[in-house]
């Protein structure tokens, strides 16, 4: 398929008279081709349209030829000449304004430098990218916009700011678009690998393989399998890992690949090392070494000087061991060194900036916003008080119901020490329980709002069918609605719905959303359960026929501080913290939830999870 378009690409070229269209055609054909490992060919063009561009001196040509020249060297990871092509496609495409194109640029140089290690420079690239972009009213290139998400939150992943990170990758999932898809879950399988987490990070490497491999992206799908390998290897599943191993060895001699090659036999090697197969592992050592000018950045150079120097010292090769070891010291060293000269130099341009920046603002307040910030303040201080009130008026109300509540359950006691009659002891007993059971529901719902203000993503998911999830927990809930005389009907989508969830978690959520439909529909009422798939999500559906909710309300419906609970139809008491929760755990999953109602119109509840 990639060859297909290629020689589509290659007749294109060779066939167009206009010269605007056949750089932009030869630019796409520099990238398809060195994307496949032919990179002298990619070469080729990529000069022949460079000196076209040149000839005709026109700048948004001369910009598409040095961004094609830039992915060229980038795809076989020689990053200064990448960075020398891109620095010189931002500069022609700051010349005729186009913000597309300057993003564009801003966003490879990012790439290179945190390739490069070079991190708070390609926070600051990427940071300028996404800027120009949110100010166009129509974006060229959907692509960008995701590659600019998914770099900056590589670049936090990198300082270990993974709540940063966390919120670029969940805005490439919102996107909607396979590539973006892809990309966020290679990313955050790489989140959950640092973290050891080896389980999920298989799952969502797996899942990055599958789209990229239905796109033919040899490069992700090089680095997925490559990941999945590395963390049989880190499980002890040598078998597992050396399969991978020598398929990605097939794999880079099928695109002809050095990078690739040099990455593979480092895979392969290291398990050879770790079964004691040395003789074995130092022919791989030995292929690298062959292809040493393609194994020359400093990510792959650390993996293969710690591992070599073990391979060495399992040998009894203490000298060359010792001589490895003081390769991979001096490389860290001169890696820090590179990160503090730059962050240094970064951290004081930041700083001069800010305090140019504290003067002006200082200026502004004292002659134009003073009264405005103080009214600002003001507001806030409101807001605040506001919020504690309304956190105090929970509490009381709680506290309120407890008393109450424990109260019945003392009077009952009394009243029952007086009792001489056996037999009416039994309707005592029953109302004990009644009110015992209503105590353990108002604590317990207290108990998971705490749960779930602490709760992080590292909650175990496992890929469920959301049909199967729901016959599984739907029989109690027949049984309530057959009690108040309800149809409760469900609808499921054909196939099969298929979503890495919490299966607990998401009982809570169904749980929850159901029982409320139950609860606020009147006697033979309605509520239908459907389920259905979009592009990204597997959907659930709770309708019902009720009461329904004001227009003013909802907005409230999902907050955690609020006194808006009311009683069911048929006298149902709730805490109020139902739909808190439920709008926690489903954003847990990266997922949404939506509701649309009003008085006397029923209600539905939207529930969005992304597919597996």
């Amino acid at each position: 398929m990639a060859n297909d378009k290629i020689q589509i690409l290659i007749e294109e070229y060779t066939l167009t008279k206009d010269l605007y269209l056949k750089v932009k055609t030869g630019k796409d054909l520099c990238i398809a081709l060195s994307k496949n490992g032919r990179y002298e060919e990619g070469l080729k063009y990529g000069y022949e349209i460079l000196m076209l561009a040149e000839e005709i001196k026109e700048d948004e040509l001369l910009f598409y030829a040095n961004i094609g020249m830039g992915l060229i060297y980038f795809n076989q990871a020689m990053y200064n000449e990448a960075k020398y092509y891109f620095q010189k496609a931002l500069d022609k495409a700051f010349t005729y304004e186009n913000k597309n194109h300057i993003a564009q640029a801003y966003n490879n140089l990012g790439t290179i430098h945190l390739n490069s290690g070079i991190i708070h420079s390609a926070i600051e690239y990427y940071t300028k990218g996404i800027s120009l972009i949110e100010q166009i009213d129509q974006i060229e290139d959907i692509q960008l916009l995701i590659g600019l998400y998914v770099g900056i939150g590589n670049a936090y992943v990198s300082i270990k700011e993974i709540g940063q990170a966390q919120e670029y990758f969940k805005k490439t999932i919102r996107i909607k678009e396979p590539a973006a898809l892809a990309i966020s879950y290679f990313n955050i399988g790489c989140i959950y690998n640092d973290q050891n987490d080896f389980a999920l990070a298989l799952g969502y490497f797996k899942r990055s393989y599958k789209i990229y491999e239905t796109e033919n992206n040899i490069y992700f799908m090089f680095y997925c399998s490559l990941n999945i390998g590395t963390i049989n290897l880190k499980r002890e599943r040598y078998d597992s890992a050396l399969q991978t191993g020598f398929e990605l060895l097939e794999f880079s001699k099928k695109y002809n690949n050095k990078v690739f090659l040099v990455n593979a036999s480092l895979l392969i090697a290291r398990v050879y090392t770790q079964t004691g197969e040395y003789e074995k592992a130092c022919e791989y050592f030995n292929q690298i070494k062959e292809h040493s000018s393609y194994a020359d950045y400093n990510e792959f150079l650390v993996d293969y000087y710690e591992n070599y120097a073990l391979f060495l010292y399992k040998t009894e090769k203490y000298q060359e061991a010792c001589d490895y070891s003081m390769k991979l010291k001096e490389l860290m060293e001169r890696i820090a060194e590179e990160d503090f000269t730059t962050n240094k130099t970064y951290l004081m341009t930041k700083f001069e900036a800010e305090q140019k920046q504290k003067e002006i603002e200082i200026y502004r307040l004292k002659n134009v916003e003073l009264a405005n910030t103080q009214t600002m303040i003001k507001h806030q201080i409101e807001e605040l008080i506001h919020i504690k009130e309304t956190q105090d008026n929970l509490l009381v109300m709680i506290s309120h119901d407890l008393k109450n509540y424990i109260g019945g359950i003392t009077q009952t006691l009394d009243v029952l020490g007086h009792k001489d009659k056996i037999l009416s002891e039994n309707k005592y007993i029953q109302q004990i329980s009644t009110l015992s059971n209503k105590s353990m529901a108002l604590v317990r719902e207290i108990m998971s709002v705490n749960k779930l203000s602490i709760e992080t993503d590292a909650i175990p998911f496992v890929e469920h069918d959301l049909n199967e999830v729901i016959e599984m927990f739907s029989e109690h809930l027949v049984i309530m609605a057959q009690n108040k005389n309800i149809d409760m009907s469900f609808e499921y989508h054909t196939e099969a719905l298929l979503c890495m969830i919490n299966i607990d978690k998401i009982y809570r959520v169904i749980d929850n959303l159901c029982i409320n439909a139950i609860k606020f529909t009147n006697k033979e009422g309605k509520v239908k359960i459907k389920t259905q798939k979009s592009d990204s999500f597997v959907e659930l559906h709770i309708i019902d026929n009720g009461i329904g909710i004001a227009e003013d309300k909802l907005p409230l419906l999902f907050k955690r501080y609020t006194n808006i609970r009311r009683q069911g139809t048929a006298g149902e008491e709730s805490t109020g913290l139902g739909l808190y929760i439920v709008k926690q755990i489903v954003d847990l999953h990266l997922g949404e939830i939506e509701v649309s109602s009003g008085v006397n119109q029923g209600t539905q509840f939207v529930v969005k999870l992304p597919r597996a």
